[in-house]
């Protein structure tokens, strides 16, 4: 019985959805997933997202688990330039590394980006991940500031 349950979770998550779906198509999905969360036995889902057929993932946490466990690193703002059936292309607009005394996003008006400090510095770049990584010439991963 648990197989056929986790087979038809996963043909549920995974169905392909055209771009232009309605938000009903979604509604199965999101029955499931305030059910699981309304319960007292998860502080968080992981799920495929049914837009990626399941090759990406959704994380749905619970407010109160959220703020004794997690720690605000970094934002994105970003634009969809491009979406394929398995992939997708973005370009930052934004970037934000801290919060305000309420929470709210402190945007900093401009995407990552690194700078020499010092006249002679030299950084070698690497795309690992799709992601860019500086290294100083010792090797060390320079961060984006």
């Amino acid at each position: 019985m648990d197989a056929e349950i986790s087979e038809a979770l996963a043909e549920l998550f995974t169905q392909k959805m055209p771009p232009e779906s309605e938000q009903y198509l979604y509604k199965c999905t999101s029955t499931v997933a305030d059910y699981l969360l309304d319960s007292d036995l998860f502080d968080g889902l992981l799920y495929p997202t049914v837009a990626m057929r399941g090759n990406a993932d959704n994380l749905a946490l619970k407010p109160q688990y959220a703020d004794r466990h997690l720690r605000f690193e970094k934002a994105e703002l970003i634009r969809v330039d491009s979406l394929g059936d398995f992939s997708y292309k973005v370009t930052v607009l934004d970037t934000a590394k801290a919060l305000g005394d309420t929470g709210e996003i402190l945007w900093r008006g401009r995407a990552d980006g690194w700078e020499l400090k010092n006249h002679g510095d030299t950084l070698i770049f690497t795309v690992e991940h799709d992601k860019w990584i500086a290294r100083d010439m010792a090797g060390n991963i320079v961060q984006p500031d």
